[in-house]
């Protein structure tokens, strides 16, 4: 196990993987203290540039992880978990780079029941993968569990802030804000037929992407709001094609049972509010309210799917 109390590490290289920190079969943990003194800065390798674990657990209580580079092909450029648990309570993943990769900030990979990642307050902010896919946040068949913090100022191709390929993401509350995805997905992309999604109380808000500014479904299921009380939101998104707040292709579900879809544009097609392409979108209960349109469509526009 490694306590990381007070200290810098900085400016290491692993031609493989985990720059700063490699980790089998331990615990790190990062000590809850007065100042937020823990710094893992400046690392390279191909994978994890950061923090790599495996088969392990990562506990944040305070601390950055901040600055760190995979310049070839790899995967998680602040962290990279595997089959393992990562938990954060506060301090930040911010400023890590990848040159064509995933998960600029965090990545998870998991199996079994293996691989997930809460977040219970805290910043994933500012991490940037130029040539591929979730720029804050990636979790390829593992679980997600946003209980507070936010996830800010992120940018991918695709999912700008996240991007879930077969498995649970759940904002229970917090914020994924001011992301942006050159594709698709400003704020969140979701792929695979076993991924599942639900915003609770949380808010997705001020997202950008060709498609999908808020949240993109490829398939799989997305859930806004558990019943009519809860409150969460997709609002002031916007897509330079179709679908400001939300954009359904394939054979995605969406169901909305409380919660709003408002003030999200499309700027440049249809669809400013939601755009069913494929799938299907049953409204429940909720509002869906003051979102534009360039062309057709402000509130919602049904192209292909179902919508109940």
């Amino acid at each position: 196990n490694i306590y990381l109390n007070n200290g810098k590490v900085k400016g290491n290289t692993a031609s493989v993987d985990g720059g700063g920190i490699y980790v089998s079969k331990g615990d790190v943990t990062y000590k809850d203290g007065e100042e937020q003194s823990i710094v893992v800065s400046g690392n390279t390798a191909a994978n994890g540039a950061g923090i790599y674990i495996k088969d392990g657990n990562l506990h944040m209580a305070n601390g950055k992880i901040t600055g760190n580079i995979i310049n070839g092909i790899g995967n998680g450029g602040g962290i990279y978990i595997e089959n393992g648990d990562f938990t954060i309570e506060s301090g930040e993943v911010s400023g890590n780079t990848l040159t064509s990769g995933q998960g600029a900030g965090v990545y998870i990979v998991g199996s079994g029941g293996k691989g997930n990642f809460t977040m219970n307050g805290g910043e994933i902010k500012e991490n940037v993968t130029s040539g591929n896919d979730g720029g804050g946040v990636y979790i390829n068949g593992g679980n997600f569990t946003l209980n507070r913090g936010s996830i800010t100022g992120n940018s991918a191709t695709e999912g700008g802030g996240v991007y879930l390929n077969n498995g649970n993401f759940s904002l229970v509350t917090g914020e994924i804000s001011g992301n942006i995805a050159s594709g698709n997905g400003g704020g969140v992309y979701l792929v695979g037929e076993d991924c599942e999604y639900r915003l609770k109380n949380g808010s997705i808000t001020g997202n950008e992407a060709e498609n999908g500014g808020g949240v993109y479904l490829a398939n799989g299921s997305f859930i806004l709001a558990d019943n009519r009380n809860d409150t969460g939101s997709i609002s002031e998104n916007s897509a330079s094609e179709s679908g400001g707040g939300i954009y359904i292709a394939g054979e995605g579900d969406f169901t909305m049972n409380g919660g709003t879809v408002m003030r999200n544009s499309s700027t440049g097609n249809n669809g400013g509010g939601i755009f069913l392409n494929g799938g299907n979108f049953t409204l429940n209960y909720g509002n869906i309210s003051s979102n534009t349109s360039e062309q057709m469509g402000g509130g919602v526009y049904l192209y292909g799917g179902t919508f109940l």
